[in-house]
């Protein structure tokens, strides 16, 4: 069941056309929920998914900093979580396929300087927790 959660939200990821829409945001949401859920369940690397999971909260606190509350998505708890060896490569995939939209949409010129640097920032702390993934 997650793993069907996180290949929808890296489909529909790939649909949106920036990081301030509510999509993002909700995948967002949902790899900070697995790894915290995962830094809950693994003894043994509970310091890696809990940094991992702070850098994406910090992501996303970044990005929803500036925008209205009726933009802002709402993130719920992890249905069907997987061990936490099991979910590593999914939460991977689903961090790796959010830091590479950030940093696609940082570049683009059709958007204001300041959400692009706001949209940097989201990449930089997804890549930390990226590495914390692999």
């Amino acid at each position: 069941m997650l793993n069907d959660l996180i290949a929808e939200s890296l489909s529909v990821i790939a649909t949106v056309e920036s990081p301030d829409d509510a999509e993002f945001q909700s995948a967002l949401l949902l790899s900070y929920n697995v790894c915290m859920e995962a830094a809950d369940r693994d003894e043994v690397h509970s310091d890696k998914w809990t940094f991992a999971g702070l850098a994406i909260h910090d992501s996303y606190d970044r990005l929803t900093r500036e925008l209205p509350d009726d933009l802002v998505a709402v993130g719920g708890p992890v249905p069907g979580a997987l061990e936490p060896d099991e979910a590593r490569a999914p939460a991977a995939d689903l961090v790796a396929g959010l830091a590479t939209l950030a940093a696609t949409a940082a570049t683009s010129e059709s958007h204001s300087p300041w959400r692009r640097l706001v949209w940097s920032s989201v990449a930089t702390h997804l890549d930390r927790a990226l590495q914390e993934l692999r």
